[in-house]
């Protein structure tokens, strides 16, 4: 078995220069015996990360497309839906797998198209009959939707050192920042499409914040860009915004190694660290992520109106700015928007293509019922279809389905009792005061984007700017929320007008879709409890009665911003955090599976939430392991492939585009 050094040298001696500054700065106050103990440390974790190394796969990037210059034909409309809708059949029971994967999202088709170009034999399971989770799109009457969260955020995270030097933009599909050549996430998903996927950039302003009827829009430009807009909009805070934004650049600039250091330096070690509180001595990074969004803003006595702008996209993460983490926020800035050619189909599609070329499958229609162990490892998942249930044997399964649905449901007690994740999952879902669920509008109208004049960016329209407004609205009854007139908070889109080929497809009509925060609590009530998953709801007329007088209500202040529009709504739905529950197999309903509280950053929990169980032969992936949002969980599937195979998959995928562009220059 060879070793690979190429690449890793940096992690090296980045960790061993933090223990050399560490040791000059509090040696004067030590004790001999913690010289040693630092010395161990620092030994241990550089060989963990040489083990780490050791491979025998070779960099499968250099089996994909990463310049964005596809040799494929293009996909045909026939070509997608067939790809997108592969079957479950009984055969694939008798096949060998090395990898089974449990959910079709992108992070689970990042892991299998790395693995599967590693020379695994992978297979990916999915329970609905179209591949994509929360990228999939549906139709409603003749008008196509997106499922799932329908807008896209972004996270900065600027890693000091060139194992994690990329900056992870973390998004849903409604759009993706900075989708332009040589860019780190552009080069993930040129690969893992082969590069079949183009990305159209919005129109400017990208984001348009309403609060009341005052409107505030965001243009392209990095958290600099967006201080000197809120200086020219609030010119009388010049001085206090400046200072905030000087506070929030300063923390950004703490190294984020530990991020994800704390994700794979040995378990037992970080534990040591985490209860010694040595880590506190290398980073603040943890305190400022305890830290509340709205207490920083107050500090700096910010008025109520740019604190309610500079909060704006807190609704990406779900999570209102009175409980909000201020560094997570931070890093949640949004520089611009693309968005896919072709919509989400094209790109789910496009990486099932390119993992088939590797003798790879993607199956619907197949519910996994249970991980299956024997002698405490993983043997194997049992798979319903129809009305029958088969076994399909492998000795390695990465879950992507909800942490807290994959330990609670899907690992028999007996055996995910005995795994620390199962304790800490279940505290951290004990510890939510107040899930947050998503209640969504979906709206087709008659005409093309060019007749209606839609624009293809995104608003956030806000009641107010109190931003103890939502939590006020959330502890509500169901009752008195329906009487609340309009929720305080709405997210409005067009997603037809964000694709160019849509008209190609879709002659003579567009859709909007409106998103809302909304407690799961007030639709509890109407679950169908007699089967583990159903779409029927008890009291039918009462639910219905609940869910339109929310609706109605979104719709009607919806009309008040765009009043063109009225007379071409030839279609509305609506959905409620039921109808999540059912698709996304999330606990409650809510936005996420793990919301992004502050608990969820302590390291007592941090640490614990990695993609390698303590269960042998089971990894997860998805957003549990890091945030929420795409770029997450793009990234999320390489942490997991790569700790799978023992490689650097991000120095990789850097040389494989490198070595390409190279050739093609030539």
């Amino acid at each position: 078995m060879k070793i690979n050094y190429k690449g890793q040298k940096s992690l090296h001696l980045y960790f061993l220069q933090n223990s050399i500054h560490f040791i000059q700065k509090f040696v004067p106050e030590m004790i001999p015996e913690i010289y040693l103990i630092l010395a161990i440390v620092s030994l241990f974790l550089y060989i963990s990360f040489k083990i780490l190394q050791r491979d025998d796969t070779g960099n499968c990037f250099l089996k994909m497309i990463c310049t964005g210059e596809s040799v494929d034909p293009p996909l045909s409309t026939e070509q997608i839906h067939s790809i997108l809708r592969n079957k479950f059949n009984p055969s694939i029971v008798n096949e060998k797998w090395d990898v089974i994967i449990i959910g079709s999202g992108l992070s689970g088709l990042t892991v299998a198209r790395v693995l599967a170009a590693a020379g695994r034999k992978v297979l990916v399971l999915e329970q609905h009959d179209r591949a994509g989770g929360s990228c999939h799109t549906f139709k409603l009457d003749k008008y196509e939707f997106d499922v799932g969260q329908n807008y896209c955020f972004t996270i900065f995270l600027s890693f000091a050192f060139k194992f994690f030097n990329f900056l992870v933009r973390i998004s849903g599909l409604h759009y993706v920042p900075n989708m332009y050549s040589g860019n780190e996430i552009y080069r993930i998903c040129s690969a893992i499409t082969d590069s079949q996927v183009d990305w159209q950039k919005m129109e400017e302003p990208f984001d348009t914040v309403i609060i009341g009827k005052r409107y505030y829009g965001r243009t392209t430009g990095d958290i600099i860009h967006f201080r000197n807009q809120l200086k020219s909009w609030f010119p009388d805070e010049t001085d206090r915004i400046e200072n905030y934004f000087d506070y929030v650049t300063k923390c950004l600039n703490v190294s984020l190694w530990w991020l994800i250091g704390a994700k794979v330096v040995p378990l037992f070690f970080i534990r040591l660290l985490s209860k010694f509180n040595f880590i506190s001595f290398f980073t603040s990074l943890f305190k400022h992520f305890e830290s509340n969004l709205l207490d920083v803003m107050k500090n700096y006595e910010l008025s109520a109106e740019v604190r309610a702008v500079i909060s704006y996209y807190f609704v990406n993460y779900g999570i209102p700015p009175n409980r909000a983490s201020f560094f997570l926020h931070h890093l949640f800035h949004m520089d611009n928007g693309y968005y896919p050619i072709g919509g989400a189909p094209l790109f789910i599609a496009s990486i099932i293509r390119s993992l088939q070329k590797f003798g790879g499958k993607v199956i619907v229609q197949a519910d996994v019922q249970e991980i299956v162990f024997a002698n405490g490892a993983v043997n194997g998942v049992k798979v319903k279809h129809g009305s029958f249930e088969y076994f399909i044997q492998t000795a390695l399964v990465v879950s992507t389905a909800p942490i807290i649905k994959t330990f609670n449901e899907l690992i028999p007690q007996s055996i995910a009792q005995n795994s620390v994740m199962f304790e800490i999952v279940n505290q951290l879902d004990s510890l939510e005061s107040m899930p947050v669920g998503a209640f969504q509008a979906y709206i087709g109208l008659s005409g093309t984007q060019d007749d209606l004049r839609l624009p293809s960016n995104n608003y956030f329209w806000y009641k107010n700017n109190n931003p103890y407004e939502f939590d006020n609205y959330l502890s509500l009854s169901s009752s008195a929320a329906a009487e609340y007139n309009c929720p305080p908070q709405i997210f409005i889109c067009f997603p037809s007008a964000k694709d160019p080929t849509w008209d190609e497809r879709n002659p003579g009509i567009s859709t909007c879709q409106l998103i809302s925060l909304t407690n799961p609590a007030w639709f509890e009530e109407f679950r169908d409890k007699s089967k583990k998953k159903s779409l029927k709801r008890l009291n039918r007329d009462k639910y219905d009665e609940l869910k339109h007088q929310i609706g109605e209500s979104m719709l009607s202040q919806f009309l008040t911003l765009f009043p063109n529009l009225k007379s071409h709504i030839t279609y509305v739905e609506f959905s409620t955090p039921l109808t999540q529950q059912y698709y996304m197999g999330n606990a409650h309903g809510e936005f996420y599976s793990l919301t992004q509280q502050i608990d969820r950053f302590k390291l007592k929990f941090w640490n614990e939430l990695r993609c390698k169980t303590d269960l042998p032969g089971l990894y997860l992936s998805g957003q549990d392991v890091l945030f929420c949002g795409i770029g997450s969980v793009l990234y999320s599937g390489l942490i997991t492939a790569g700790n799978i195979l023992g490689r650097n998959l991000l120095q990789d995928l850097k040389e494989a585009y490198n070595k390409q562009m190279d050739h093609d220059r030539k």
